[in-house]
């Protein structure tokens, strides 16, 4: 209902993505936008992202910043 509600201009991006990299991640797969973090020995991390050289072009494609800075910018992970 989600995705539906996104793509009919009627949800917010970083909703839509974190749900559906929530998902993912509870499915064992690769999230698609880089929200989901994880502490990992007492570090933050973002779980495995699909095609991560392409994350920033999937982010933009639904109105999302880089990854890069929202990283930096939530949880003060520094990411490339």
């Amino acid at each position: 209902m989600l995705e539906e509600a996104f793509f009919a201009g009627e949800a917010q991006p970083l909703r839509y993505a974190k749900m559906r990299d929530r998902l993912l991640v509870e499915d064992g797969k690769k999230q698609c936008y880089g929200t989901q973090i994880k502490f990992e020995n007492q570090i933050r991390l973002p779980y495995p992202i699909a095609d991560p050289g392409k994350v920033d072009d999937r982010r933009k494609s639904i109105g999302l910043s880089p990854l890069g800075p929202y990283l930096k910018e939530q949880f003060g992970i520094d990411w490339n």
